[in-house]
């Protein structure tokens, strides 16, 4: 809804609008509150209350008493956790222990600055600790480059050195991946609800969010066909199979990631279209050269090397919808 005010002049120098009174009385503002206004990159600006102090805690309950599996569950925790709760009571009883077990290894697994704040024979509570500083768009693409470049050369050496146990412990790699992932949305939504402006995370707009989440996503799949790519290449390691020609083909891969992720980065349409170009050649080159679907181990690393590439394609393919939202913006407000 918009509401038109018209600028008011008083003494010498200052500009005033009125600010609406059914606003101001839901969030409780009068005489003398203070509220913080957001000069947004568009032009805009974006008046908003004061926050609330930080002492106060959002508590997310889950309750496993009323029949709840753990997939549930989790995705439950997961949801508020992004949302920005910060304590979390898990309630059970005798006969749903066992899904709290379940529960508990996944979220001390999954979950990032999270530590068990108290627990009794009824419930488990946990607390989210060390709100870390949002990090700007940039630094958190540079962040899971890196983590998703470590992966990539883990699995080339263990297939090189025939490192089976390094190749398995790809998994624990991408953990950490699953993880920054977490924490990079739930600090997304915190800046989106007005706990920081947007133009010190580097958008230019709130549009440009749902792109940089696109990106976030695509690139914590690739971890996970990374996953499934280490676990088959540690069987054909076991059973002594020459997988040479495989350690290329990842290594040329992780070039073009690296490639895309850069120009996202830069926002620089025309390297992502370098880097498209170049995707979609190798993507038919892969396709031509009919490698080898036999044995199963080979399937599937085919089908994730594949699942890979398009997803690098995504993420330059993202860096067109950004130049394109920034250049909207652009000539909207500028």
């Amino acid at each position: 809804m918009s509401i038109m005010r018209r600028v008011q002049f008083t003494g010498k120098s200052t500009y005033i609008i009125s600010i609406p009174k059914e606003w101001a009385k839901s969030l409780g503002i009068s005489k003398g509150s203070r509220v913080f206004i957001d000069l947004l990159p568009d032009g805009s600006l974006k008046v908003r209350p004061e926050p609330k102090a930080t002492e106060v805690r959002l508590v997310k309950t889950i309750d496993l008493r009323k029949g709840s599996s753990m997939a549930t569950a989790a995705r439950e925790f997961i949801a508020a956790y992004i949302a920005g709760y910060d304590v979390f009571k898990i309630f059970y009883d005798q006969e749903s222990s066992r899904t709290l077990r379940e529960l508990r290894s996944f979220v001390e697994y999954r979950i990032a600055n999270i530590l068990v704040a108290e627990e009794n024979e009824s419930y488990v509570s946990y607390k989210v600790i060390g709100a870390p500083k949002p990090l700007s768009v940039n630094d958190t693409l540079s962040w899971l480059k890196r983590l998703i470049t470590i992966i990539f050369q883990e699995i080339v050496k263990g297939a090189r050195q025939g490192d089976a146990e390094g190749l398995l412990a790809v998994k624990e790699r991408d953990n950490v991946v699953d993880k920054a992932f977490l924490v990079i949305v739930r600090n997304l939504t915190s800046t989106l609800m007005g706990a920081s402006t947007i133009d010190s995370v580097g958008l230019h707009s709130h549009a440009e969010a749902l792109h940089y989440y696109r990106a976030f996503k695509t690139i914590e799949r690739i971890g996970d066909h990374l996953t499934i790519i280490a676990e088959n290449m540690a069987k054909l390691v076991k059973s002594r199979r020459d997988v040479s020609n495989l350690t290329e083909l990842l290594e040329e891969v992780m070039e073009k990631f690296v490639k895309a992720v850069e120009s996202l980065m830069k926002v620089d349409a025309d390297a992502a279209r370098e880097a498209a170009l170049e995707i979609e050649s190798f993507r038919e080159m892969l396709r031509r050269s009919g490698l080898p679907q036999e044995p199963l181990e080979l399937h599937d690393i085919t089908i994730s090397l594949g699942r890979i590439v398009d997803y690098t394609l995504d993420i330059a393919e993202i860096t067109f919808d950004i130049y394109s939202t920034r250049s909207v913006t652009k000539v909207l407000y500028e």
